[in-house]
């Protein structure tokens, strides 16, 4: 998290770089995104430097960007290894994850919060298809996002500005960045639970059915669950 994006798209680019960069997409996640492409491009160098070089011109991505994350996953290792974290034999089986969005998304909700905006999805519209009335997905430029108590919006540079529909309540994100607006850097859509579970303070209301996370989001559950 503390390298910058390997992603560098020119502004006259910016629509090919946008879709060269949905291409890695993965779980409605700007993260989960850049490490889809930071694995295909350990792929790419396997392949030799004239490879890596077509590959990372073709996806816009920084070659040096890639190189300096790559360095940090190392020293991070090495780190685990000195505290006896991670040995050789299990690093596998430590790893085992990896794949699993939901896992690596409660990951990030546990190393970020209270990083969480909410979500709020405009009132349903309906079309008409050939199939009959059906509701229209809300897309990002539809929906409104909270955090500290104001309204927050997307980043330029977010892959979820092509999303077109929020099936999830909340967005865990890295950085606010105040310039013409509050802008949220390197957004992940999560579901409650990760908050629930790695979040503040629980407060139950039987009564309500309703259980809240540090005065931050709300959610219906039945008693019993609560």
């Amino acid at each position: 998290m503390s390298s910058k994006s390997p992603f560098t798209i020119p502004i006259e680019q910016r629509d090919d770089g946008r879709r060269a960069r949905a291409r890695h997409l993965w779980e409605k996640s700007d993260w989960l995104t850049d490490s889809r492409a930071f694995d295909a491009w350990t792929e790419a160098v396997k392949g030799g430097s004239a490879a890596e070089r077509e590959f990372c011109q073709q996806n816009f991505l920084s070659a040096p960007a890639l190189v300096a994350v790559a360095d940090l996953r190392r020293q991070y290792l090495d780190n685990l290894r000195d505290i006896g974290f991670v040995t050789d034999d299990n690093l596998r089986a430590l790893n085992s994850n990896a794949r699993h969005a939901r896992v690596v998304k409660s990951v990030l909700v546990a190393g970020l919060y209270p990083q969480v905006a909410t979500v709020k999805l405009p009132e349903t519209t309906y079309v008409e298809t050939a199939y009959g009335t059906v509701a229209k997905d809300a897309g990002a430029r539809d929906v409104q996002f909270f955090a500290g108590g104001e309204e927050v919006f997307l980043h330029p540079s977010s892959v979820l500005l092509d999303a077109t529909r929020f099936d999830e309540p909340l967005l865990v994100y890295h950085q606010k960045v105040s310039t013409s607006k509050v802008f949220l850097r390197d957004g992940t859509m999560i579901s409650p639970w990760p908050v629930l579970m790695f979040g503040g303070r629980l407060v139950v209301d039987h009564d309500g059915k309703a259980v809240e996370v540090d005065g931050l989001a709300k959610f219906q559950a039945f008693p019993r669950i609560a």
